[in-house]
């Protein structure tokens, strides 16, 4: 009742180090997955979980769902979409993805593909922001934008809040 507890697996700086480096996904899949497991076992988790994932970070929302078990995911101005299209299909849990319409990794081509993988799954929500650009939740962006962030944070928190329950008895 209290509210989500939240974790970051590794830092800003070895995250961008990750970019550059191979097995990008499976590496970033295992350390999720490590965290996950740990985070569960948290006696203030009540076994839910799920992964808000930013830029890099916003296609690790929907594998959360569909390879780790999540509960819920949501993505601010995610990345890479054009690789899990396939995933979108197979999402039955919730999902809130979040762009601005000037996002240079969501082009209309994208933003087409990703409606037509999402189209018909009740699971999962997309809200494109006009005149919003790549960043737009990062206070200390150039594309910081309060109003989308605020409005970004107020359709998140509803699909969080429905994880909330008492830890169930081991």
């Amino acid at each position: 009742d209290k509210g989500p507890i939240a974790m970051n697996p590794e830092g800003f700086k070895r995250a961008l180090a990750r970019i550059e480096g191979p097995e990008i996904f499976e590496g970033t899949i295992r350390d999720l997955d490590a965290t996950l497991k740990e985070m569960r076992k948290n006696p203030r988790c009540n076994g839910k979980t799920a992964i808000i994932g930013l830029c890099y970070g916003g296609p690790f929302a929907v594998l959360g769902i569909t390879e780790l078990g999540c509960d819920a995911g949501a993505s601010y101005h995610g990345g890479g979409f054009e690789h899990q299209l396939d995933n979108l299909k197979k999402v039955n849990k919730p999902l809130s993805l979040h762009w601005g319409d000037k996002d240079f990794s969501l082009k209309p081509e994208l933003q087409e593909q990703v409606r037509a993988a999402a189209a018909g799954n009740a699971n999962i929500e997309i809200f494109i922001y006009p005149g919003i650009e790549h960043g737009y939740t990062g206070p200390s962006a150039a594309a910081w934008n309060a109003d989308a962030a605020g409005l970004t944070w107020q359709r998140v928190m509803p699909v969080l809040d429905r994880l909330k329950s008492p830890k169930k008895a081991a």
